[in-house]
């Protein structure tokens, strides 16, 4: 009999390679982190910081002039502006530029100031009043005490005669004092405070 050889070996597997070498880093060599990586990441549903309110506080009395010497100090600067603006407000009283006189047993128109809310309105000189604002009119105090029920600003009607005809006149009363100046008081009075209103109300008589 013939023997056959045995068949030869698998071959070995190679040897695992060697790890990398590992170098040590020098300060020089390693990363600097970024400048921005100690930044945190910004949120792009964050809106811009809000521009300046309101004057309020110490920045409130700064801007009035009146240095705060206790915490509360420019609160009470702002109600005593408050108070004078409301004080004034009640001073003023409306003006629809004309004056009336008893001739007879009439109340007539025998002045009308020139772009004066009346004259605006269509008011003419020997216009006799029959009603004003609704009521009455006999007798040039009944005018005048109806007048006292008028603020600045506010839309009336003076009812008149005219060469034999009635006018229906509506006429805005207007004040003594700039209806700019006035519109400060308002505001100053319902507390609302801007730099500049101490001199204001300074200046309105």
């Amino acid at each position: 009999l013939l023997l056959r050889p045995p068949p030869p070996p698998p071959p070995l597997p190679p040897p695992p390679l060697p790890p990398p070498p590992q170098f040590p880093q020098t300060p020089s060599a390693q990363a600097s982190p970024s400048p921005r990586a100690s930044n945190p990441p910004m949120n792009l549903l964050q809106t811009a910081a809000p521009g300046p309110g309101p004057l309020a506080g110490a920045e409130r009395a700064a801007a009035l002039g009146l240095p705060p010497t206790t915490p509360n100090a420019s609160e009470h600067a702002v109600r005593e502006l408050m108070a004078m603006a409301r004080e004034k407000l009640q001073q003023i009283r409306a003006k629809l530029g004309l004056q009336v006189a008893s001739i007879g047993s009439e109340v007539r128109v025998v002045r009308v100031r020139a772009k004066g809310p009346a004259e605006t309105a269509g008011v003419r000189v020997n216009d006799v009043v029959h009603y004003f604002d609704g009521r009455p009119i006999r007798s040039v105090d009944d005018f005048e005490q109806q007048l006292q029920h008028i603020v600045p600003g506010q839309d009336t009607v003076i009812e008149v005669q005219r060469n034999g005809h009635g006018h229906s006149i509506p006429v805005r009363a207007g004040a003594h004092v700039l209806q700019a100046q006035y519109q400060a008081l308002q505001r100053i009075a319902a507390g609302e405070i801007h730099a500049g209103d101490a001199q204001l109300l300074s200046r309105v008589r």
